[in-house]
Formats: structure tokens, sequence, C-alpha cells
């Protein structure tokens, strides 16, 4: 099993016993307020979505748990970085949970996950995408350091307004 390790967080590759703490993320409305989806998922949702993140690895690159380093059964959300609905795309993904938001935890596993990306050569660019009145997330997108994109459809045409952000290796080994 892939761990990666920040000075706060480790981060390892998605496993079946993770299926709590996805319950715990994809049924609290609060954490899919900003999801297309906007209802919360239910317990086979759950397991469907997690099974594709375990099978996402075996392109080489996928989502990872987000644990705390001083607290290491302590899974706080998950962080990853999978090909999107539209395959010549990469996108970034996170998710915390409520009581451990506003920490700069996706910052700091987001930054992880993209150098580890990057710096094993699966990816030469990751696109991130969140609907416009999620600042939260955008702001993580912009401090990361991704740039809005137009024009760039990663998902099906969708009824709210979304934000396209983008990162090459580039850019990486400028800012992160």
């Amino acid at each position: 099993m892939l761990t990666l390790e920040t000075k706060r967080l480790m981060l390892r590759q998605v496993q079946v016993g993770n299926l709590n703490l996805f319950k715990k993320l994809l049924q609290d409305p609060y954490c899919l307020r900003y999801l297309p989806q906007n209802a919360p998922f239910t317990d086979i949702e759950v397991d469907i979505f997690m099974q594709r993140r375990i099978k996402h690895w075996r392109k080489g690159l996928g989502t990872f748990v987000i644990y705390l380093k001083s607290k290491p059964r302590q899974a706080i959300g998950f962080v990853g970085i999978e090909t999107s609905p539209n395959p010549l795309y990469s996108d970034l993904r996170f998710m915390i949970l409520k009581k451990f938001q506003v920490n700069g935890y996706a910052f700091e596993a987001s930054e992880k996950c993209i150098n580890f990306v990057f710096n094993s050569k699966l990816e030469s660019q990751i696109y991130a995408v969140c609907l416009v009145e999620n600042m939260a997330s955008a702001s993580v997108l912009k401090k990361l350091g991704m740039t809005k994109v137009e024009n760039i459809m990663l998902y099906q045409a969708l009824a709210q307004a979304r934000l396209t952000f983008r990162m090459t290796s580039v850019q990486s080994q400028n800012f992160i």
C-alpha cells in the first residue's frame, strides 16, 4: 500500500477498510453541498464510489485517505488525482470532514498528491473543477498555483456554474 507523508499528514492508498470514512463524507449534506449531486449517497452508492477509487489505482494513480500524523488512526478525508469522465483529463479531488476543515489539510494533502503525480511522471497536467460558489475549494486551488481555464469539459454539462483550473508539471516546479 502506497503511503505519502507531509509535516502533519499521512496519505494512504484507499482500501476496503475505509468504507466508514466514505460513508461519513458522502452521506453528510454539509460535505456534499457543493457537489452536483447535492444529495446524500445511499450505502450502495458509497460502496460503488469507494470500489471505483480502489480500481483506479490500476492506472498507477488514484485516491488517498488522509490521516493525521498526531492520531494515525484518525481518517479526516480523501485526496486524489484520477482520470475524469472525459479520459483526456485527470483531475484533483478532495473532501475533508467538516470538523477538520479550515486547517489547511486540503492544501497540504493536495500539494503532496500533485507532487507525487508529477514527480512520478504519471501526468503532465492536472485539472480541478469546483462550483463557482465553492470559494473555499477555489481558494485552495489558487493557492496550489493552479490557473483558471475556459472551454475545457471534464464532466458532462452541469446545471451549476463551475470553475475549471489547470496546473502543468512545469508550473508546479515554479510554484509548489
